[in-house]
């Protein structure tokens, strides 16, 4: 694909992905509380499931218009950045939808049986079962962020080095990826802050998009 050309489909698929991942972000409430009342929080939330499947397809859709504008960066200064930062990005998203699916799928179905079970021992188990799995799904979004947050340094840093996008975005991509991989290390589980590194890494991903569907060319100095 040459540098001059805007890749329209990529381009799209980046900016609708993480449109995506922003609307599951905000259907998705804050899990605060024990088991029991995450549980009672993820069962009385009717767009639930919709968040997460939102999350999913918005990540693959990322995943694919990053590898375009990693491809974009080939023959440039940042070829090399950017090719770390579609590699790393890639495996954050992969290892955020272990807790992605995990929530879809497995805390949803406990949900339901505890509060149907409730006050009973169904509801117990499904707690306790609960209260066993989610930390594990919480150290995988942990990671995946931290991941996603790395990759956007990267991309930033391709930015600056390559001119294929706006110079002006990309210190603004290393310094919120820094940030975002620092959020990742010092979150606590129940905070917004767990995902700061994906919602950092999507806002900029977002523009970028932008930039390549309505933005000159920028020429490559």
């Amino acid at each position: 694909m040459a540098n001059h050309e805007r890749p329209w489909i990529p381009a799209l698929a980046l900016l609708g992905g993480s449109v995506a991942v922003a609307i599951g972000g905000v259907l998705h409430p804050l899990l605060q509380g024990d088991g029991p009342a995450q549980l009672t929080t993820i069962a009385a939330t009717p767009a639930w499931r919709t968040a997460h499947w939102l999350f999913a397809g918005g990540y693959v859709a990322v995943v694919c218009g990053l590898a375009a504008v990693a491809a974009r960066h080939a023959g440039t200064a940042g070829a090399a950045a950017a090719r770390v930062g579609e590699l790393v990005s890639a495996f954050g998203y992969v290892v955020s939808l272990v807790g992605i699916f995990f929530m879809l799928g497995a805390a949803a179905a406990l949900a339901d049986a505890y509060v149907r079970g409730a006050p009973g021992l169904a509801a117990t188990h499904a707690a306790f079962t609960y209260d066993m799995l989610h930390p594990s799904a919480q150290a995988a979004v942990r990671v995946g962020a931290g991941a996603v947050a790395l990759g956007l340094v990267a991309f930033g840093w391709a930015t600056v080095r390559g001119g294929v996008l706006p110079r002006w975005l990309g210190w603004p991509g290393v310094v919120a990826g820094v940030g975002g991989i620092a959020a990742s290390v010092v979150a606590r589980p129940d905070t917004a802050l767990l995902v700061a590194g994906v919602g950092l890494a999507t806002v900029w991903q977002a523009c970028a998009a932008v930039w390549l569907l309505v933005g000159r060319r920028v020429a490559v100095r």
